[in-house]
Formats: C-alpha cells, structure tokens, sequence
C-alpha cells in the first residue's frame, strides 16, 4: 500500500508542489493579487474537473471490485457529462451576479473542454487496480503547467487564457495516459436506464462534494470582493499550506479505501478498525501541524511582519485538519457502504450554513469569521455522521 502512495504522492509533488513554489515567488516580490488571481481561477477550474469526475475516484474503484466496468463504465462518463454541465450551468448563473476578475473569468471559458476531457479519466479504476506506477507521478500535469505560466506570464492581460489551456492541456495528457496503460475497452452498449442509474449514483455522491468543494472556491472570491486582493492572495497562500497536506490524505486515502471496503466486505466493521486505516492520514496531519507550531514559534521571535499573517493562518488552518480528518472519515465510510445520500446532504447543508455565516459577518469580524466557521462547520459534520453511522451500522 506503501507503494501506491508514493506513486501518488510524487505526482502531487510534481503539480501541487510547483505550484506552491511559483505562489512562494509571487509572495516574496509582493505580487498577492496574482496569487489571488491565479489561485481562485486554478481553484474554480479543478471545481469543474471535480465536477466532470462525478466520484469517480471512489465509485469506480468500488464498481472494479463489484465486477461491474464493462457494463456500466461508458454509461458512467456519460452521466458525468450531463451532470458536469448542468453544474457549470448552475454556476455561471451565479456568476452573473458576482463581480469576478477578468482573469478568473478568462479561464473559465475552458471550462466546456475540461468536463469533456476528465469525464474519460479513469483513476478510480487505476487505484483499485495498483496501477499507479506511471499514472500517479503523471496524475498532476495540470497543475503543473499552470505553475509554469503563473510563472512565465504573471503580467500577461492574457494569463486566465494562457491557464485555462495550461489546465486544459495537462488533464488531457493525464487521461491518454491513462487509458494507454489500462487498455480499457470503452466500445460496450450504453442504455438509457444505466445512465440514469450512474446520474442518480453520482448525484447522491457529488451533489454534497460539490457544495464542499463549491464553498472552498467561495471563500478567496469572497475574502477579495469584501476585504482586499492582498487578503485574498494571503488567504490563498495560506490555505494552499493546508490544501497541499489535505490532499496529500486524499490521495492515501484513494488507496486507504480499499482497506474499508473489505471491512465491509467482511463485516468487519467498528470504529477502532476503521481508524486503523487511516494511519497514514494521520501522520500526514501531524507532521505538518507540529512543523508549523514551530514556524509560529520562529516568526514571532525573528519578528518577520511581512510573513506572519501567512504563518498564523497556515497555522490555524491546518490545525482544522485534524478534525477535518475525523468527519471527511465518516464521509468515506458513508461512501463504502452505500449511504451516498447520507453524505451529500450532510455536505450540502454544512457547506451552506458555514459559506451563510461567513457572508454575514465577514463584513465585520475579518478573516477569523473563516476560521470560526469552518471549525463549527466540521464539529456538526462529525457530530451528525456519528449519531447517524453509530445507531445504524458500527458497534
């Protein structure tokens, strides 16, 4: 399993990572409104890959172990597409009433060939078949090319066009390899009732991930419109501290759920099992936590001003995880044993709730309005999940 996660790992490293030292750059010379810029149009444009995936990471891999690709996996890509852009209808609806940079804006017009594109990647599958060797390390190359033009072009009235076809480009890249490596066969009969059957799947499971992951995205626009752009660009800074270990456990997790599945395959099924495997995930939070504490430590004694608005954030972020790490827990444990529905709504209604409070008062209380919230947010995700998972299913 060990295996897996590094092949998954050194593609995280490979894109997230240089991403993370261009935005490093583009700090040291004072250039947060190009953080901010490219960070919500990276951000809105991989909402849109998350939206194409439809769950995928996690269905497919349970519909391999079920036997069940050659009979549903063309009628899936499908629904991902008909979900994929009702979403993307539903968001530029918003979009008309929200007042976003030329930048952001720019980018999503790429947003039609994204759905189109990751609707054919086939992770999930590569997960539940070990399979990762070549595809993980390759798995990023979106990420990775949008680092190279926030670098090359950060001045450029054109950089939302150059990042949009970087992105565009990198997913495209990823999904060949992909299907050069798994040869799987796509020329299967698509039936009208498997492809509602795969809408409803992938509605009950993306419906919520999507409020979740829409909510992340809400967050910089927000800090933007209402605080400043340098605020924004030190918030996504900050969160990308964050986001960087978060996604780390996702994908230790992509591998992690296999364990869970056979926890429910065997009936095996009890808190303690269930958090021996995420061990790998919490080491993933702690290293990072403690790593931090002394960062703070060192800001303040070496009082580095310029930085410490970032330190104090990453910081307080990142502490988030671990109860993050608890209800996102939950969550996949919903997802292994069906209870998709249990997930979304849970999702959809904190992520709503959380994005209400924060739009109320962010006006008046600042940055810590995010913090406050997002911790409450989590705290009735867990409490909720537990009441609701303990009287059902585990002992």
């Amino acid at each position: 399993m060990l295996k897996q996660i590094l092949f998954i790992l050194t593609g995280f490293i490979l894109g997230q990572g240089s991403m993370f030292l261009v935005q490093t750059y583009l700090v040291s010379i004072g250039a947060f409104e190009v953080v901010a810029n490219v960070g919500i149009s990276v951000g809105l444009l991989s909402l849109v890959q998350w939206s194409a995936d439809g769950g995928g990471v996690f269905i497919l891999s349970k519909l391999e172990k079920e036997k069940k690709i050659p009979h549903l996996l063309l009628s899936f890509i499908y629904a991902r597409i008909i979900f994929a852009l009702i979403f993307l209808v539903i968001m530029w609806s918003i979009f008309v009433f929200i007042n976003i940079n030329v930048t952001v804006i720019q980018a999503l017009y790429f947003s039609p060939l994204i759905v189109i594109v990751w609707a054919y990647n086939l992770t999930g599958i590569a997960d539940s078949l070990n399979k990762n060797k070549i595809i993980g390390p390759l798995a990023n190359l979106n990420w990775l090319f949008c680092a190279l033009v926030a670098l090359f072009f950060k001045d450029n009235i054109y950089l939302g066009y150059y990042l949009g076809a970087a992105f565009s480009l990198g997913l495209c890249l990823s999904v060949v390899i992909q299907h050069v490596i798994l040869k799987i066969n796509l020329a299967t009969v698509v039936n009208i009732h498997n492809v509602k059957s795969c809408i409803s799947m992938i509605g009950r499971y993306n419906t919520g991930y999507i409020f979740a992951q829409s909510y992340a995205r809400f967050i910089p626009i927000l800090v933007d419109s209402t605080i400043s752009s340098n605020m924004a660009g030190t918030y996504v800074y900050a969160k990308n501290v964050s986001n960087m270990v978060s996604q780390f456990i996702q994908f230790t997790r992509r591998v992690e759920f296999n364990k869970i599945l056979l926890l429910v395959k065997h009936s095996d099924l009890n808190i303690i099992n269930v958090i021996k495997t995420q061990k790998y995930s919490l080491v993933a939070v702690s290293i990072p936590v403690v790593l931090s504490g002394f960062g703070v430590i060192f800001v303040y004694f070496n009082e580095l001003d310029i930085i410490q608005d970032i330190v104090n954030l990453s910081t307080l972020l990142l502490c988030i995880l671990f109860i993050w790490l608890v209800a996102s827990t939950y969550g996949q444990l919903c997802v292994a044993l069906g209870r998709l529905k249990l997930y979304g709504i849970v999702l959809a209604t904190t992520s709503a709730f959380s994005a209400f409070l924060m739009y109320l008062f962010i006006g008046n209380f600042g940055i810590s309005v995010v913090i406050y919230s997002e911790i409450l947010m989590l705290i009735i995700q867990v409490v909720i999940y537990h009441i609701y998972l303990n009287k059902k299913i585990l002992s």
